[in-house]
């Protein structure tokens, strides 16, 4: 499998910011957000747990990602 975790909100996305940044707390990271179709969000493999104690996530094949070029960033 080669895909990429992503959370499932905005909140969550955020807190493993944090969690996996810089423990000194100067970490700077940006919060990158995709649409994915329906065909291919059915597909990922969905964590309904909460990964790390933060919340659900789903994983994308990268292959998959390529497809696609609508993205959205919050620095």
């Amino acid at each position: 499998m080669m895909a990429k975790w992503f959370a499932e909100s905005y909140e969550g996305a955020v807190e493993f910011g944090h969690k996996l940044g810089n423990l000194d707390g100067d970490s700077k990271f940006c919060v990158v957000g995709f649409e994915i179709d329906d065909d291919i969000a059915k597909k990922a493999c969905i964590a309904d747990y909460d990964l790390d104690g933060i919340g659900k996530s789903r994983a994308i094949e990268i292959d998959d990602l390529n497809k696609k070029t609508y993205q959205s960033y919050k620095c």
